[in-house]
């Protein structure tokens, strides 16, 4: 069987909870079925930053970039404080292109939604 691949869009001022519950959920699931479920990614939205500052200053080493993600199951766009990532238009066009992902998922302010609308 093929595993799971997870992502999970990190950029500052993430929420801390949007973002880390589903990743514990990823890795509870990768802890009770290694075999189907290859944990989370988690990936920063800034191409050559790999750290990211979530809310209540939580600093966050990602796995890797938007520009060198790999293709994932499910991608989860997690919430917080959006306004400066839903400016980034590399960001927007990022998840615009990941939507035939099979599963894309918001938690919170995460309106994914949104990039349908950039060209």
């Amino acid at each position: 069987m093929t595993s799971i691949r997870y992502g999970i869009l990190l950029f500052d001022d993430v929420e801390v909870l949007d973002a880390f519950g589903p990743f514990e959920v990823f890795s509870v699931a990768a802890r009770l079925s290694p075999a189907d479920v290859a944990g989370a990614v988690l990936v920063s939205a800034e191409p050559e930053r790999p750290t990211v500052r979530a809310r209540g200053g939580l600093r966050v080493q990602t796995d890797v970039s938007i520009a060198d993600a790999p293709p994932f199951d499910v991608l989860v766009v997690p919430g917080g404080v959006t306004d400066q990532v839903e400016q980034d238009e590399a960001v927007m066009s990022w998840i615009a292109a990941r939507s035939s992902t099979p599963v894309v998922a918001s938690v919170c302010t995460g309106d994914w939604q949104k990039v349908h609308t950039v060209e």
